[in-house]
């Protein structure tokens, strides 16, 4: 990465528009499912019960100066923050 413009050829993808998610229907976790449909809510596990570690611990290089960094850091926020 040569500048700390966030345009220099950073992408920030869009979520789907749709999410699915599989659930069972059984005794046990029927009251969940209804949970999450009847009023909107999600229920998101804790990363130490995941049985891959590297699923919460996600790594990438960035070859960038500080400023360069920060820049997209910063843009990354902006982006998130106005979806919201």
């Amino acid at each position: 990465m040569t500048s700390a413009t966030p345009d220099a050829g950073w992408r920030f993808d869009p979520p789907p528009p749709v999410l699915y998610k599989y659930r069972s229907l059984s005794t046990g976790a029927r009251e969940f499912t209804r949970d999450t449909i009847v009023n909107s809510r999600l229920w998101f596990a804790q990363a130490a019960s995941f049985n891959d570690p590297f699923d919460s611990f996600p790594s990438f290089t960035l070859n960038s100066s500080p400023a360069e960094y920060e820049a997209y850091v910063r843009y990354v926020v902006d982006k998130a923050s106005a979806r919201y």
